[in-house]
């Protein structure tokens, strides 16, 4: 019975270390999570913004990353760099009077028909009617505020 009591108190002190290494590697990896959504943010209008360059900045390999990312964001790094190139445009869109050219330029796009094609299949416009519906909105909201 006595040997019972020690591999039971034994087995609970593995788990506790092993629960506890856990909790800190997901620390640890939300922490490298978090700075690499900072870098992505920082660095929207880089046209070469993917999972190598980040790994490279970060010195993990970029299938590391993209799994690391995927776990934690239940998203991969590609698609959340162009959700975020996306809410950036719309943003800069309803808020500036900046060209659609320039914008595409902040968001990272160096070619049109790829951020067109983008913009529509997200918003199911394109950036030039989005702009114009949105200030129509915005418009009747100030006249309503007046």
């Amino acid at each position: 019975m006595k040997d019972m009591q020690e591999i039971k108190h034994a087995f609970h002190e593995a788990f506790n270390i092993i629960s506890v290494k856990n909790n800190s590697s997901k620390s640890m990896n939300k922490s490298v999570i978090d700075s690499m959504k900072e870098y992505i943010e920082l660095n929207i209008s880089d046209f070469e913004l993917c999972s190598k360059s980040i790994a490279a900045e970060f010195n993990m390999s970029a299938v590391y990353v993209g799994r690391l990312f995927r776990e934690s964001e239940q998203i991969s790094i590609a698609d959340y760099i162009t959700n975020l190139r996306m809410k950036t445009a719309v943003k800069l869109l309803t808020s500036t009077t900046a060209s659609i050219a320039l914008i595409m330029e902040k968001v990272g796009y160096d070619n049109k028909s790829k951020f067109y094609r983008h913009f529509k299949a997200y918003y199911r416009t394109t950036p030039k009617e989005y702009r114009i519906g949105n200030f129509e909105i915005e418009k009747l909201n100030q006249e309503v505020q007046d």
